[in-house]
Protein backbone atom coordinates (compact mmCIF):
# COMPACT_ATOMS: atom_id res chain seq x y z
CA UNK A 1 0.00 0.00 0.00
CA UNK A 2 1.29 3.45 -0.95
CA UNK A 3 1.15 6.03 1.80
CA UNK A 4 0.75 9.57 0.52
CA UNK A 5 1.49 12.82 2.29
CA UNK A 6 -1.32 15.23 2.98
CA UNK A 7 0.10 17.58 0.33
CA UNK A 8 -0.05 14.80 -2.27
CA UNK A 9 -3.63 14.00 -1.28
CA UNK A 10 -4.62 17.65 -1.63
CA UNK A 11 -3.04 17.78 -5.07
CA UNK A 12 -4.80 14.58 -6.21
CA UNK A 13 -8.15 15.72 -4.83
CA UNK A 14 -7.80 19.16 -6.43
CA UNK A 15 -6.91 17.65 -9.81
CA UNK A 16 -9.88 15.28 -9.69
CA UNK A 17 -12.32 17.93 -8.50
CA UNK A 18 -11.25 20.31 -11.25
CA UNK A 19 -11.54 17.53 -13.81
CA UNK A 20 -15.14 16.65 -12.89
CA UNK A 21 -16.17 20.29 -12.70
CA UNK A 22 -14.73 20.88 -16.16
CA UNK A 23 -16.21 17.69 -17.57
CA UNK A 24 -19.69 18.60 -16.39
CA UNK A 25 -19.26 22.31 -17.15
CA UNK A 26 -19.78 23.41 -13.54
CA UNK A 27 -18.26 26.39 -11.79
CA UNK A 28 -17.11 26.65 -8.19
CA UNK A 29 -20.01 28.79 -7.07
CA UNK A 30 -22.74 26.45 -8.30
CA UNK A 31 -21.08 23.31 -6.92
CA UNK A 32 -20.41 24.96 -3.57
CA UNK A 33 -24.05 26.03 -3.34
CA UNK A 34 -25.31 22.58 -4.35
CA UNK A 35 -23.36 20.84 -1.59
CA UNK A 36 -23.92 23.61 0.97
CA UNK A 37 -20.34 24.87 1.37
CA UNK A 38 -19.20 28.47 1.49
CA UNK A 39 -17.39 29.49 -1.72
CA UNK A 40 -14.08 30.30 0.00
CA UNK A 41 -13.92 26.81 1.51
CA UNK A 42 -14.74 25.25 -1.84
CA UNK A 43 -12.08 27.40 -3.51
CA UNK A 44 -9.47 26.08 -1.08
CA UNK A 45 -10.33 22.52 -2.20
CA UNK A 46 -10.12 23.48 -5.88
CA UNK A 47 -6.70 25.08 -5.35
CA UNK A 48 -5.39 22.13 -3.32
CA UNK A 49 -4.98 24.19 -0.16
CA UNK A 50 -7.18 21.97 1.99
CA UNK A 51 -9.17 18.74 1.89
CA UNK A 52 -12.86 18.36 2.69
CA UNK A 53 -14.14 15.94 5.30
CA UNK A 54 -15.48 12.61 4.07
CA UNK A 55 -19.11 13.79 4.35
CA UNK A 56 -18.45 16.58 1.87
CA UNK A 57 -16.52 14.22 -0.41
CA UNK A 58 -19.59 11.99 -0.41
CA UNK A 59 -21.82 14.96 -1.28
CA UNK A 60 -19.48 15.89 -4.12
CA UNK A 61 -19.46 12.32 -5.43
CA UNK A 62 -23.27 12.23 -5.33
CA UNK A 63 -23.45 15.61 -7.06
CA UNK A 64 -21.20 14.47 -9.90
CA UNK A 65 -22.70 10.97 -10.00
CA UNK A 66 -19.37 9.28 -9.33
CA UNK A 67 -17.77 7.10 -6.67
CA UNK A 68 -15.88 8.79 -3.82
CA UNK A 69 -12.71 7.05 -4.98
CA UNK A 70 -12.91 9.07 -8.22
CA UNK A 71 -12.17 12.16 -6.12
CA UNK A 72 -9.62 10.86 -3.65
CA UNK A 73 -7.52 8.41 -5.67
CA UNK A 74 -5.07 9.18 -8.42
CA UNK A 75 -6.95 8.65 -11.70
CA UNK A 76 -6.26 8.26 -15.38
CA UNK A 77 -8.96 10.60 -16.66
CA UNK A 78 -8.54 9.37 -20.20
CA UNK A 79 -9.72 5.84 -19.44
CA UNK A 80 -12.78 4.49 -21.23
CA UNK A 81 -14.24 3.38 -17.90
CA UNK A 82 -13.99 6.93 -16.52
CA UNK A 83 -15.64 8.46 -19.59
CA UNK A 84 -18.41 5.84 -19.48
CA UNK A 85 -19.13 6.48 -15.80
CA UNK A 86 -19.35 10.24 -16.44
CA UNK A 87 -21.65 9.71 -19.40
CA UNK A 88 -23.90 7.52 -17.25
CA UNK A 89 -23.82 10.05 -14.41
CA UNK A 90 -24.87 12.81 -16.79
CA UNK A 91 -27.75 10.68 -18.05
CA UNK A 92 -28.86 9.87 -14.51
CA UNK A 93 -28.78 13.55 -13.56
CA UNK A 94 -30.89 14.41 -16.61
CA UNK A 95 -33.43 11.71 -15.75
CA UNK A 96 -33.49 12.75 -12.10
CA UNK A 97 -34.39 16.32 -13.06
CA UNK A 98 -36.88 15.63 -15.87
CA UNK A 99 -40.31 14.18 -14.99
CA UNK A 100 -41.26 13.76 -18.66
CA UNK A 101 -38.11 11.74 -19.28
CA UNK A 102 -38.84 9.58 -16.22
CA UNK A 103 -42.35 8.86 -17.54
CA UNK A 104 -41.01 8.08 -21.01
CA UNK A 105 -38.45 5.62 -19.62
CA UNK A 106 -40.99 3.91 -17.35
CA UNK A 107 -43.38 3.49 -20.27
CA UNK A 108 -40.60 2.20 -22.52
CA UNK A 109 -39.50 -0.35 -19.93
CA UNK A 110 -43.04 -1.74 -19.72
CA UNK A 111 -43.07 -2.59 -23.46
CA UNK A 112 -42.38 -6.01 -24.95
CA UNK A 113 -39.14 -6.56 -26.88
CA UNK A 114 -40.94 -6.30 -30.23
CA UNK A 115 -42.63 -3.05 -29.15
CA UNK A 116 -39.25 -1.66 -28.03
CA UNK A 117 -37.71 -2.61 -31.39
CA UNK A 118 -40.55 -0.80 -33.18
CA UNK A 119 -40.11 2.33 -31.04
CA UNK A 120 -36.35 2.27 -31.63
CA UNK A 121 -36.85 2.07 -35.40
CA UNK A 122 -39.37 4.93 -35.36
CA UNK A 123 -37.04 7.15 -33.31
CA UNK A 124 -34.05 6.28 -35.54
CA UNK A 125 -36.16 7.16 -38.61
CA UNK A 126 -37.28 10.48 -37.11
CA UNK A 127 -33.69 11.41 -36.19
CA UNK A 128 -32.44 10.45 -39.63
CA UNK A 129 -35.03 12.72 -41.27
CA UNK A 130 -34.38 15.78 -39.13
Amino acid sequence: MITRSEEELKKIFSKNLNYYMSLQDKNQKEVAKAIDVIPTTFSSWVRGVSLPRMGKIEKLADYFGIEKTCLIEERNHNSIEDKYSIEMANLLNRVKNDNDLQTLIKNYLSLSNSQKAFIQSVVANVIQNL
